[in-house]
């Protein structure tokens, strides 16, 4: 059997990496010889659209058209933590008889039939409910230190000097921009400029748009 890995963490900064996620994924296909052809990472919230998340759409497209086995995931809410979009991508796995495995749960996607078992349906379901529940949880958190931080005098946003001037960012995005004043499609600038590795999200290219056109 073949398999790709995918692996994401929410922070775009160097604090996090998806590299102990990959580690533990290439041990679980070892044991089961899973050989692992391709590996996707990619930096962006759980809560983003899966229309946005440009690595995860290459990585669908990629299994699809090689026709790859599994797809290993470290854990169910590496999909997302909207149950929604989470359950949209689960559907296509099962309707292209494509499996997927999530290694905190130990759950694997389809059974020996190709067809998802009830059990593993309801499970996947509970569980997404479960990581959209603590997402907001922590947004309502969030929020509300915010509220009682301003309330006490704390200033908010960015700190001077911290917003990039319009020279670094033609530095640090040239692909980019390139593509921008030639007219390209904000989607396929998203999907050239990351695989390239000039790594941008949707919002950031947005805000290029306005600032640099």
């Amino acid at each position: 059997m073949n398999g790709v890995i995918y692996s994401r963490v929410s922070s775009t900064n160097d604090r996090q990496n998806t590299e102990r996620q990959i580690i533990d994924l290439k041990k679980f296909g070892d044991k089961n010889d899973i050989q692992i052809v391709k590996i996707f990472s990619e930096k962006i919230s759980g809560s983003k659209l899966n229309t946005d998340r440009t690595v995860l759409l290459e990585c669908l497209q990629f299994v699809k058209s090689e026709k790859i086995d599994y797809v290993l995931f470290s854990e169910l809410s590496r999909l997302g933590r909207n149950i929604l979009e989470v359950q949209e991508v689960i559907k296509w796995f099962s309707d292209n008889k494509i499996n997927a495995y999530f290694d905190k749960e130990k759950l694997t996607l389809l059974n020996e039939n190709g067809d998802v078992s009830p059990t593993t349906s309801v499970l996947i379901t509970c569980l997404g409910m479960v990581s959209q529940i603590e997402r907001e949880n922590i947004k309502y958190r969030l929020n509300s230190g915010r509220e009682q931080a301003k309330h006490k005098g704390v200033k908010m946003g960015r700190k001077v000097g911290s917003i990039e001037t319009t020279e670094k960012k033609k530095k640090k995005y040239p692909i980019t921009i390139c593509l921008l004043k030639k007219g390209y499609k904000l989607t396929d600038i998203l999907t050239i400029s990351n695989s390239k590795g000039e790594k941008i999200s949707l919002s950031t290219l947005k805000r290029l748009k306005k600032t640099i056109l």
